[in-house]
């Protein structure tokens, strides 16, 4: 199911009038979000929202199910002050919304390309530390997050305040044989493999944490893949200095 495949509903009035589609403001492989208006609030100070659109699947069928273990898991963590809050969802005949918290500042990635953390150790040291207890708060409540990159890592403008967002990806399996699962910059070496493999997926966010680290600090990636097809990686595993 693309985003590609959604229609586009700028201008649409959904959740019973209440909510206001008024722009996208981004797209993933598996839907797209609005910034939305709550038609309830006063004009004088208007509320807005993120709202992530997704393709009503068939009932019982597999998306199905990646759709209600993406609300349970998020709303499971929603009370962490850097998660991105899941208020409610609701659905039409054709789509499943959610409703979340709207962060202005975009996400960690622009932030990192525009200079934000650039030679600012006290940022990067708050940004991350954030970063460490709120993922930290996932998995003492058995949520694993298993995508997380600066583009799921919303911002406010000056790049202090850092909110983990889409759990699309999550999992509450401290085993998981769902290889090739994440974006591949930030996996872990077990996370690629065959279909017999398996890996903890609490190992797996802890090591894309180190790697986010490594991006604000340098503003790169160290390596494409952490596999033997990568050069950097292989460059990174024969130093002399690394305690294989």
């Amino acid at each position: 199911m693309q985003s590609g495949t959604l229609l586009n509903l700028t201008g649409h009035i959904v959740d019973d009038g209440r909510l206001h589609l008024v722009r996208p403001i981004g797209a993933g492989a598996f839907g797209r979000i609005y910034k939305a208006l709550d038609t309830t609030s006063p004009a004088s100070s208007p509320t807005f929202y993120a709202v992530k659109c997704l393709r009503r699947p068939s009932l019982r069928s597999h998306d199905a199910k990646f759709q209600d273990r993406e609300r349970a898991l998020h709303r499971r963590v929603s009370a962490h002050p850097n998660i991105v809050t899941l208020h409610r969802h609701f659905s039409d005949s054709k789509h499943v919304f959610l409703v979340l918290d709207l962060c202005v500042g975009g996400d960690m990635f622009a932030a990192i390309m525009d200079g934000v953390y650039r030679r600012n150790t006290a940022l990067i040291k708050h940004t991350f530390a954030s970063l460490i207890d709120a993922v930290r708060f996932c998995h003492v409540r058995g949520v694993y997050h298993r995508d997380l990159k600066p583009e799921n890592v919303l911002v406010n403008y000056k790049g202090g305040d850092a909110l983990i967002a889409d759990f699309g990806l999550c999992t509450d399996s401290k085993v998981s044989h769902d290889v090739d699962c994440g974006s591949g910059s930030y996996m872990a070496p077990e996370s690629f493999g065959s279909a017999s493999s398996s890996y903890r997926p609490q190992d797996s966010d802890t090591w894309a944490l180190c790697i986010i680290l490594i991006n604000l600090v340098t503003a790169m990636n160290p390596w494409h893949t952490a596999q033997s097809t990568d050069g950097r990686w292989n460059a990174f595993m024969a130093d002399p200095d690394f305690p294989a």
